[in-house]
């Protein structure tokens, strides 16, 4: 064999080599999420959802709240004369 067959057969065994690696890689990380971390992140993001839902729902409510705060702070750098 010629060296251009050698070199494409040996790109060929690396690229091979390294498709194996990550689909390993990507089955235990697949795995280990699915037994330990799944049931964690779908109720961070159904609660996430509940408190979306109930901020924008009270949204005029929120805003009314942070104004006063925001005048009250600002009033403690106001001078009345």
């Amino acid at each position: 064999m010629n060296t251009t067959t050698i070199n494409i057969l040996k790109s060929l065994d690396i690229l091979s080599t390294l498709i194996q690696a990550f689909y390993e890689i990507g089955y235990e990380l697949g795995t280990f999420y699915r037994n330990h971390l799944h049931s964690h992140v779908k109720f961070a993001i159904q609660y996430s959802g509940l408190v979306i839902r109930e901020t924008y729902d009270n949204r005029q409510e929120h805003f009314t709240k942070l104004n006063n705060i925001r005048n009250q702070a600002g009033s403690y750098f106001t001078y009345s004369v």
